[in-house]
């Protein structure tokens, strides 16, 4: 799983937490990058009162409740990706998952066009 992958696994896990824990709140989230010794170490999120941090090295996610203490924890080696499917539609407008397997050729350079310098 690359990096971003796993960072919109953290963030598909921790949105369906919250709406777990909150059902009737909205979904408003504050992202920023944590860096130590100059290096990137991982993500923080601020929604609601609470706070989670992504520790990427560790592969956890802590979240944290206004007052410091820890409310929930999660282990990142284990998520799935959140990877979107793609649907492709057919001329009479059903869905296929099917890509299409014809491929429009281009010109080659001297079938092409020649352009004029301006």
């Amino acid at each position: 799983m690359t990096n971003s992958q796993r960072l919109a696994a953290v963030r598909q896990t921790l949105r369906a937490w919250y709406q777990e824990q909150q059902p009737e709140a909205p979904w408003e989230v504050a992202e920023s990058i944590m860096i130590r010794d100059g290096f990137y170490c991982g993500r923080n999120f601020r929604f609601g009162t609470l706070r989670a941090v992504w520790f990427v090295e560790e592969e956890q996610v802590k979240i944290y409740q206004a007052d410091g203490s820890l409310l929930h924890a999660f282990k990142t080696d284990v998520l799935e990706t959140g990877e979107p499917t793609v649907k492709l539609f057919e001329a009479d407008g059903e869905e296929s998952s099917e890509p299409e397997t014809s491929v429009e050729q281009t010109p080659a350079a001297e079938e092409a066009p020649a352009r004029r310098a301006a």
